[in-house]
């Protein structure tokens, strides 16, 4: 009985989609009840060219799940086929870790204490193997049986990507399992490479993942190999290159997760293509799709294919990407494209020339980005700041942060990521906090590094008695996020205080550096000073020559407006 295949034009979104049943016998094996495939086109010429590989793709499914049913294999492996199969695995694994840094599949890995020292502890793949290391070599057919049972997911899961079945215990799951084995103590080196940031680590030069397989039976070749450079192996390569060229450093790492993200939802929508046939075409198609996807940041929202997503905002008038998001989309994939072609791969930037939407025109004056006077009040009357007994989620920062950040205006994580090292003490005997890069520490420009004075309020409240009974970090009890960054959590916490006494903004912790200025230009002090306060880049050439002294800046920061907190212990 024959299965009726269409492709149909969705009504809202004028996108044309395949469409097949699949076969009810069919559906435990292969897991739905149809097959559904967006054509990315509302030309219906277009929507033709592309339906016949959607029919021979789902058609393949179809045979592959009848000759799972039936218990029969639709190739004979020979030994090279296994060695082939088994490194394409390898790279696919690599790629994915590489990709995502989520090690698990493979290897469970972290850094534990014990005895006072730090080690690495890791449990891997291998060590739920009947089998270690060189025992392969000696290992019994019951061993080699066992090894194949316990590797079947992983190889299964490849054959599937290849258009290949071997059935449950024949001889070539045996050598499958064989040779993947070897292939798991590498992908094991490369978690433990990558964990410990070292990208040049490479445990061998994949040299047999290209070659075809002997067998004329194989039905399907591994998309990967169809396509010469798609954007999903650029994009990696330029993670690559820039995390070699930036010396690990995780903020550039945040850039870059951010980065492949923006390509991950770029190739949703104009399909993983070979770099080389990208135009604007398909770059505008991107931009106007963004602009068509809902704001929300929500994981329900999220979660669902682009169409859906355009389906919902228009539904349910949900507010759609801004211009500056749009922007900032089409500027990180510009980057991809000009790294393709610094390396060759394209000969210009299909981003260059395509427009974002003029912002409307304001009708009004924009509401303030800092804190009011009765702001600040308000804020630094919480228990907080007045009483000791309160509770404090990450200790003496909770007081001291907020404060520093008032009268300095720097950015949270310069705050707290300062280690006590930092607090300096100058030949006209001003104490200063160094801002600066390195020992976990970093910064937004170079503009960013200067010596701030610790304000003389600051000084009454016994900061420097404080910082004397510190260690290392000044605020240690703030946890070290996923890139280096210690203002998250504090960040999150700060929000609850200012929703707590009432006060809405849209950037709380940033707020502080638009409030002083606002109060230093009220006291006349002139911008170039405030800028060497906050590590705002000069703005004229004129304003790059010569230098603010600390006297100056201690002057500024101690005119400003006093902070009614008394010294809590």
């Amino acid at each position: 009985m024959s299965i009726m295949a269409t492709f149909t034009k969705h009504p809202n979104s004028g996108i044309y989609y395949f469409r097949m049943a699949v076969p009810k016998h069919l559906r435990p094996i292969i897991g739905k009840r149809e097959f559904k495939t967006s054509l990315r086109t509302k030309e219906r010429n277009e929507a033709k060219l592309k339906y016949p590989q959607c029919l021979a793709d789902a058609q393949q499914q179809i045979q592959l799940a009848e000759l799972k049913l039936s218990g029969k294999g639709c190739v004979e492996l020979d030994q090279k086929d296994c060695a082939i199969i088994a490194e394409r695995w390898y790279l696919r694994l690599k790629d994915y870790i590489e990709r995502t840094g989520d090690f698990k599949r493979i290897l469970t890995i972290k850094r534990v204490e014990r005895d006072g020292e730090t080690i690495v502890d890791s449990f891997g793949l291998s060590d739920t193997l009947p089998i270690s290391e060189s025992e392969i070599e000696r290992a019994t057919p019951e061993q080699l049986d066992a090894l194949a049972s316990e590797l079947k997911d992983e190889i299964t899961e490849q054959l599937d990507i290849e258009g290949i079945v071997a059935p449950e215990g024949s001889k070539a799951l045996v050598s499958l399992a064989v040779s993947f084995y070897p292939y798991i103590y590498r992908l094991e080196s490369v978690c433990r490479a990558r964990f410990n940031n070292n990208w040049s680590f490479e445990p061998i030069k994949a040299v047999l993942a290209e070659q075809n397989l002997s067998s004329s039976l194989q039905t399907k070749v591994p998309e990967q190999n169809t396509v010469k450079n798609p954007i999903s192996l650029v994009v990696k390569q330029f993670v690559k290159s820039e995390t070699i060229k930036h010396k690990g450093s995780l903020s550039r790492a945040k850039t870059l997760d951010e980065t492949s993200s923006k390509v991950d939802l770029f190739i949703a929508v104009v399909g993983d293509m070979d770099i080389s046939k990208i135009t604007r075409n398909q770059v505008v198609q991107f931009r106007d799709t963004l602009y068509q996807m809902p704001r929300s940041k929500k994981a329900c929202i999220r979660n669902l294919s682009v169409e859906k997503q355009i389906e919902l905002a228009k539904a349910e008038g949900l507010e759609v990407r801004s211009n500056s998001t749009v922007k900032n989309f089409l500027r990180q994939l510009s980057t991809v494209f000009t790294y393709a072609v610094e390396v060759g791969l394209l000969t210009t930037n299909p981003v260059q020339g395509v427009r974002i939407n003029q912002s409307a025109k304001k009708t009004d004056v924009g509401k303030s980005k800092g804190y009011s006077e009765r702001d600040i009040a308000r804020i630094f009357q919480d228990e907080v700041f007045h009483d000791s007994s309160t509770e404090k989620p990450y200790g003496l920062a909770c007081f001291w942060i907020p404060i520093l950040c008032y009268y300095t205006g720097a950015r949270l994580n310069e705050i707290a990521q300062l280690h006590k090292s930092n607090v300096g003490f100058s030949e006209d005997g001003i104490y200063y906090l160094n801002v600066r890069r390195g020992e976990g520490q970093s910064v937004k420009t170079d503009s960013s590094l200067r010596h701030v004075p610790v304000p003389k309020h600051v000084l009454e409240l016994d900061f420097m008695a404080y910082v004397k009974t510190c260690n290392d970090w000044l605020f240690p009890e703030i946890p070290v996020g996923t890139y280096g960054s210690k203002s998250s959590a504090f960040g999150k916490w700060w929000r609850k205080i200012i929703n707590r006494v009432g006060v809405t903004i849209d950037q709380p912790s940033h707020a502080f550096r638009h409030s002083i200025k606002t109060t230093m230009r009220g006291l006349g002090i002139e911008d170039s000073v405030i800028d060497s306060i906050t590590g705002h880049a000069p703005r004229t050439e004129g304003d790059r020559y010569g230098s603010v002294e600390l006297k100056t800046k201690q002057n500024a920061i101690d005119s400003l407006p006093r902070l009614r907190i008394d010294k809590l212990w």
